[in-house]
């Protein structure tokens, strides 16, 4: 009896050592076989494999801890291409600060944080260029503004992180087409209305301005094309064209004579003008004349 109570005992032993070899052979193959999958960049058959490896060895730590960095990898990977790089950073960090972990799931953590870290500072640099795209915008500079977006836009800007910017400088663009085409319209409409302008003063000429001037022995005479001066009993004679007139109102004109030299002329009222020496009076072309005792005339 005594006998056969060992040999139970025994049978029962080297069962379980032969299913501790088998489990242990299994847990051996799968840990391979997740390392291969790992390697060839196959993160979903490595998790599956070092599942089976944990069910050939639930309590074993290196595996445990391979298959947190590699759960963690999956899914930081899974955020970085949804574009949400915050998240993705904190997975990677996990994968990365793991003790003991698998030194090729590190490399491949910091792999995907340098690709995050690219994304991030290329989009410092294009979010810069677009800040300065809306300052040419606002200081009608089209040109350059649209100079910028295209810059923009000649980079890759698919990745789900860049959506929301790629967006923004979509509407951008559009935004500056139709201010481009306001601007354009606008400016159009203000020279017409100048065109307009101008050709009324042109009608008016110097209008109540036109005429003979007095004071003392000094007389002028305004007209449309010209205005001319000269002092009684002296050499001092003067003529300048008339190159442009601004009516600014019925008592003040500004005319732009030869060489570009601008003067302004003011009415006091309508019989008197205010000029550098004086303040003139209106009077008929005879009037103006008369100082000169008949040895000039003003043209």
């Amino acid at each position: 009896m005594r006998n056969l109570v060992t040999i139970i005992i025994l049978g029962i032993v080297s069962l379980f050592i032969i299913g501790c070899s088998a489990n242990d052979k299994k847990y051996e193959e799968h840990m391979k076989s997740a390392l291969e999958q790992i390697e060839a960049g196959d993160l979903e058959s490595a998790e599956e494999f070092l599942t089976q490896a944990l069910e050939a060895k639930p309590e074993d730590e290196q595996a445990i801890i391979y298959v947190n960095q590699v759960s963690d990898l999956l899914l930081a990977t899974e955020k970085f291409a949804s574009g949400k790089l915050s998240d993705a950073k904190q997975q990677m960090e996990k994968v990365i600060d793991a003790k003991n972990g698998l030194d090729l799931l590190i490399e491949k953590a910091q792999d995907l944080k340098e690709n995050v870290l690219n994304l991030e500072n290329d989009y410092e640099t294009y979010e810069n260029d677009f800040k300065k795209a809306e300052k040419f915008l606002a200081d009608k500079n089209f040109k350059e503004a649209k100079k910028l977006l295209e810059e923009i836009t000649e980079h890759d800007l698919n990745h789900p992180f860049y959506k929301k910017f790629k967006k923004d400088v979509t509407d951008l663009k559009v935004e500056i087409s139709k201010a481009e085409k306001e601007e354009k319209a606008r400016i159009k409409a203000e020279k017409e209305r100048l065109a307009k302008e101008k050709e009324k003063q042109a009608e008016q000429g110097i209008g109540l301005f036109k005429g003979y001037w007095l004071r003392d022995t000094m007389a002028c005479h305004f007209a449309d094309t010209y205005v001319a001066c000269a002092l009684a009993y002296s050499d001092f004679i003067t003529y300048n064209e008339i190159i442009d007139i601004n009516l600014i109102s019925d008592m003040e004109i500004e005319i732009t004579f030869e060489d570009n030299i601008k003067n302004t002329f003011r009415l006091l009222d309508s019989d008197s003008l205010e000029l550098e020496d004086g303040v003139y009076q209106r009077v008929t072309a005879k009037e103006a004349n008369a100082i000169y005792d008949g040895y000039y005339t003003l043209p």
